[in-house]
């Protein structure tokens, strides 16, 4: 493996966790390489080491064997040099939206006038113009996904980690946000990791998708995505995506449920 051809190389990452007095072996000789600027999603079963692989790629865990690097970063530098969004939107409930979104420039330095005045400039590509005085108890699911994307995007990192972002929103509001989120990185290019349980989901955004196998997570599978982007609704009828889709939940079944 090359690793100056890859925005992202994982060599041979093993990790043990501890769980109830006992070693449980969670990962197992991983070897992943990511391009720059390609979109790859991970599913795999339930407990299989999809969300720690992510938290190792991002520098919150290391591996116990192995090793990660970035483009510029060896494995001791990666913490902080991705932006992670998780599930959870995690926006703070007393600052407005446009006061949450400016929060990641603030944390850079960025004086807090100069921070609303650059992020006042992405507020409509967002979708969000009309609402950047409003708490995000006002505010859907769908918007308050939007207002974490953008907060995570002006961290300004080549490489977007994210776990399950689309997960706890309804079945049309997270096609809708698919879309949208394609057109999104039009723009705003990135290295994308995602991890998702949902096959449909992984295969409308991913140029490949990896499927982990059973505890200890082992890469079983590597499938290319062919459709180009941006894509839209109507793929997700395409026969060469039904029979993809039908293709990873057999796998998936064999080796346990999602």
């Amino acid at each position: 493996m090359t690793i100056t051809n890859f925005e992202i190389a994982i060599e041979k990452v093993n990790k043990n966790m501890l769980f109830q007095g006992q070693t449980l072996e969670v990962l197992q000789d991983i070897d992943l390489s990511i391009k720059n600027q390609e979109i790859v999603s991970i599913i795999g079963p339930s407990g299989c080491g999809k969300s720690t692989l992510l938290n190792i790629i991002a520098g919150l865990d290391n591996p116990d064997a192995g090793a990660i690097s970035f483009q510029g970063f060896n494995q001791e530098e990666r913490l902080g040099s991705v932006s992670y969004m998780q599930q959870k939107d995690l926006l703070f409930p007393w600052r407005t939206v446009l006061e949450n979104i400016s929060l990641s420039l603030e944390i850079k330095g960025i004086s807090k006038k100069d921070s609303v005045e650059i992020c006042r400039k992405y507020l409509s590509e967002f979708q969000l113009d009309k609402f950047e005085k409003n708490l995000p108890h006002t505010l859907s699911g769908g918007m308050r996904q939007r207002v974490a994307f953008l907060r995570t995007l002006l961290t300004d990192s080549e490489i977007l980690l994210l776990d399950e972002p689309f997960g706890a929103l309804d079945a049309l509001t997270r096609r809708n946000l698919y879309v949208w989120f394609m057109k999104l990185l039009e723009n705003n290019p990135r290295t994308v990791v995602l991890v998702t349980h949902d096959v449909e989901e992984a295969i409308f955004l991913s140029d490949r998708i990896i499927l982990l196998s059973q505890r200890p997570g082992k890469v079983q599978l590597t499938e290319e995505v062919s459709f180009e982007r941006p894509r839209t609704h109507d793929i997700i009828a395409h026969p060469d995506f039904v029979s993809l889709k039908l293709r990873l939940l057999d796998r998936l079944n064999e080796g346990g449920d999602e």
